[in-house]
Parts: C-alpha cells; sequence; structure tokens
C-alpha cells in the first residue's frame, strides 16, 4: 500500500517505474484487467481505450500472498510487469536461487504506454555478490517525448533498520 500510494502521487507529475526486489510472486497471472464489457449492462460505464498489452511469460508459475498484493496494486495503478515481456527476458527468467529453490521477485514494473521507453530488458546471470540475479534495462527518451513528462524532482526511499518493526 506505500508503493501503491507513492505510485499513484509520482504518476500525476510524469512517468514511474518501480523496480526491485518486491518478495512477490505472480506466476503468469495477469497483471492488468482485461475488458469486462460492463458497458453492455451498465450505460454510465466510461470506455477507456487501453494500449494492447502483450502476453506475460513467467519460469516461475507460484502465486503467493504478496504476489496477489502486487497484482493488485498492478490493477489500481495501471503498471505492468516487464519481466516476461519486454526485451531480451521473453521467458520470464528466475531472478532469485538459493539450495531451497529458484523463483521470480525482482520486477521491473511499468506503465504500457511507457514501454517505448525501455530499449532492452533482460534479467542478467547470478554472480558471487547476491543470491539476486540483477535486472538490467536501458530507457531510450529520445523519441521527442514531452520533457514536461520526466519528473525533475527524484525522489529516494532508503531503508533505515532502525525503524523496522520487530
Amino acid at each position: 500500500s506505500v508503493i501503491e500510494s507513492i505510485v499513484v502521487v509520482l504518476k500525476e507529475k510524469g512517468t514511474v517505474f518501480v523496480c526491485g526486489d518486491l518478495n512477490s510472486r505472480i506466476g503468469e497471472t495477469n497483471d492488468f484487467l482485461t475488458n469486462d464489457n460492463l458497458d453492455k449492462y451498465v450505460e454510465s460505464v466510461e470506455q477507456v481505450q487501453n494500449p494492447i498489452i502483450s502476453n506475460r511469460c513467467s519460469m516461475d508459475k507460484f502465486v503467493n500472498s504478496f504476489g496477489r498484493k502486487l497484482l493488485q496494486m498492478c490493477y489500481d495503478t495501471g503498471l505492468t510487469v516487464a519481466n516476461g515481456r519486454l526485451g531480451n527476458d521473453k521467458h520470464g527468467n528466475f531472478t532469485f536461487c538459493t539450495s531451497n529453490g529458484r523463483s521470480v521477485n525482482d520486477y521491473l514494473l511499468v506503465s504500457p504506454c511507457d514501454y517505448e521507453l525501455i530499449s532492452n530488458f533482460e534479467v542478467l546471470q547470478l554472480n558471487e555478490f547476491s543470491d539476486h540475479s540483477p535486472l538490467y534495462f536501458e530507457l531510450d527518451f529520445t523519441n521527442n517525448r514531452p520533457s514536461h513528462n520526466i519528473p525533475k524532482v527524484h525522489t529516494y526511499i532508503k531503508w533505515d533498520n532502525n525503524k523496522k518493526k520487530h
């Protein structure tokens, strides 16, 4: 809910990307709501044209409770998962690996109207420094997008171990 509230505020100011370890497993569950055709039953439903969103693949087929919360945040904010959909990550490669198993829980979330800004996306190989694979993506702002969509203020959230609940 904290991430969602920040995304809602920042989307009013410009383009928003969320990237990192979200401790969520969403399998191949849709991260966007499909047309529910409510306009057939209720006259006051507003028709909104959504961009066509390609299907997403994932090597991780499991969904956990944090994953369901992440999916709800995607539905509420309009952000979608780049993993398994964009760039060179066509299979939705695992992002976390330990002796207990593998999973996808590191994500890049982006609005479908901003897909064109991502010129590459991939999950890199594991290395000796972490049990998480790095996510690599390139942003391309050269498509003559209006500069007012690019926020001039940067907000950074830093974890404070002193404020951690026990």
